[in-house]
């Protein structure tokens, strides 16, 4: 069933409207009615808020089916008791929309700002291999999360420290007292050797 509504409407749709475009098909007319309810509520969202999502902030787009694409996001979900009106509503983007699905907004928030710090933690962690002489792949950089590059980091300095002749310095029960303790046991190399840069 094909069902023709414009993806930008700025005034309020009538049922009246939609009788008369699909004037024999009592069905087909209240379905065009409530898609071209939901069009015009994201229309005024939208304008509302610049087209603009409110989470990453990333212009919309109003042709659906994209990752970008404008939609309703509720601000109180409505498997939470959100109302279904225009003061429940905020424009989001399609991605940031199905990312936060129906958890509360303090939680979603919460998660996606240590994302964000994971994400920013990791390139100045991937910076530091790269100065340490470390060959940094494509792989590394997908596949490596911000503990396992900071166990390569604090490799590096403890391997330096033993090589060095230094004494354990280090704090009874954190990860570099172990890795001292093991490399001056078992030596370097029975360890999993770490790529070198070319």
């Amino acid at each position: 069933m094909k069902i023709d509504v414009p993806s930008y409407i700025s005034e309020l749709p009538t049922k009246e409207y939609w009788k008369s475009v699909y004037p024999n098909e009592k069905w087909r007319s209240r379905i065009a009615y409530l898609v071209a309810l939901k069009v015009y509520r994201r229309t005024i969202v939208s304008e509302q808020q610049n087209h603009r999502c409110c989470y990453c902030g990333i212009r919309t787009t109003e042709v659906q089916g994209f990752k970008y694409s404008a939609t309703v996001e509720h601000i109180i979900p409505k498997s939470q008791g959100g109302p279904d009106d225009l003061d429940n509503y905020a424009l989001a983007c399609y991605k940031c929309n199905n990312d936060r699905g129906d958890k509360p907004l303090e939680q979603y928030l919460r998660e996606r700002d240590q994302r964000v710090i994971t994400a920013s933690l990791k390139v100045k962690l991937l910076q530091e291999l790269r100065e340490a002489g470390y060959k940094i792949t494509n792989t590394t950089t997908c596949h490596s999360s911000a503990n396992k590059l900071q166990r390569k980091l604090d490799a590096i300095e403890v391997k330096k420290v033993v090589a060095a002749g230094e004494p354990n310095k280090y704090e009874e029960g954190t990860r570099k007292h172990k890795m001292y303790v093991r490399f001056t046991n078992n030596g370097f190399e029975d360890q999993r050797p770490m790529k070198e840069a070319a």
